[in-house]
C-alpha cells in the first residue's frame, strides 16, 4: 500500500506521481494517525483541512489538520515509529522538529 499524491505540472505536462508512504507497517500508522484525525475533529467540532506532512531528511512524518488552530499527528520522528498516537498543537510540532534537528545535525 502507498500514500500517492498526483499533481499536473504547471507548464502542462504529464501529471508524476509522488509517493508519501511505502508497505504495510507505514500504511497501519496512517490508518491509525487518519482515526485519531477524525476523533479529534469530532472532539473540537470545527473543520479542518487534512494535510499530509514529510520532511524527508529528518524522517518525520505528520497529518496536519489545518483550521482556526492547526493540529499535527506525528506518524514518524526520527528513526523510531512513535508508539502512540497523540494530537499535537502547531507549537509542539514545531519543537519536536526543532529537538530533532538538533539530534541529527
Amino acid at each position: 500500500m502507498a500514500c500517492v499524491e498526483i499533481f499536473p505540472p504547471p507548464d502542462g505536462g504529464d501529471a508524476k506521481p509522488i509517493f508519501a508512504i511505502r508497505g504495510h507497517a507505514s500504511a497501519d500508522e496512517l490508518i491509525n494517525v487518519m482515526l485519531a484525525a477524525d476523533q479529534l475533529v469530532r472532539w473540537l467540532d470545527r473543520p479542518y483541512e487534512v494535510r499530509f506532512m514529510t520532511f524527508p531528511a529528518l524522517f518525520v512524518t505528520a497529518v496536519w489538520l489545518v483550521g482556526d488552530d492547526d493540529w499535527f499527528i506525528p506518524v514518524r520522528v526520527g528513526m523510531a515509529v512513535s508508539p502512540h498516537v497523540i494530537p499535537v498543537t502547531s507549537l509542539v510540532f514545531s519543537v519536536m522538529i526543532a529537538d530533532q534537528i538538533k539530534r541529527q545535525y
